[in-house]
């Protein structure tokens, strides 16, 4: 597909009322991607933002299909925030995929990406396997799912048991869980990690 000259978004006159959260964004980026065709998205000026599987994905310049990504909320500040909001007032639409190789792709790469509106929820095993292999940060949502894990681990380890009880949950085995998780990390990564 051709693709329209890139728009510099952060040269239009600024705005009174930008979005004051990720989700108002999403909403208005979906509202605006509704009626185009698949492979259609609008121009943000580093790339383009396009829905696929029902959620908004992005893509840069000399990128393929295959390189888009999910937006990712954790990548919005405020100054993303008024940026995407600056493109969304006078969006450049740009046809960037054929709506046939859209959706030749998903239909090919349907398993790994699930759209929470079109398919079955994932299992907690399944999503923690999209968040660690599906990253557009790579590797380093690895490391975040690792230290939560230490974090948490450590934390609840370390609890009175007797704290931790609830109508839905057993404290000592809540406690068990988290020396176990705290041993299996140990194991892979040495005990000084486990005390950083």
């Amino acid at each position: 597909m051709t693709d329209l000259a890139p728009t510099n978004c952060s040269d239009r006159d600024p705005v009174s009322q930008p979005f004051s959260t990720y989700r108002e964004y999403v909403a208005a980026a979906k509202a605006a991607l509704a009626d185009k065709p698949a492979g259609t998205g609008y121009h943000n000026g580093h790339g383009v933002v396009f829905l696929m599987w029902g959620t908004l994905c992005y893509v840069e310049e000399n990128e393929s299909i295959e390189d888009a990504s999910e937006a990712d909320s954790t990548a919005f500040d405020s100054q993303m925030l008024m940026h995407e909001w600056r493109c969304l007032q006078e969006p450049v639409f740009v046809a960037r995929f054929t709506p046939e190789e859209v959706e030749a792709f998903c239909s090919s790469d349907q398993d790994r990406v699930k759209s929470t509106s079109t398919a079955e929820r994932m299992t907690n095993v399944e999503l923690v396997t999209e968040v660690m292999e599906f990253s557009r940060y790579g590797a380093l949502a690895q490391a975040f799912v690792i230290e939560a894990l230490r974090w948490y681990a450590a934390k609840v380890a370390v609890a009175d048991p007797k704290d931790l009880d609830s109508p839905g949950l057993n404290g000592s085995a809540w406690v068990g869980t988290a020396q176990e998780i705290n041993a299996k990390l140990a194991k892979q990564y040495g005990e000084y990690f486990l005390k950083s």
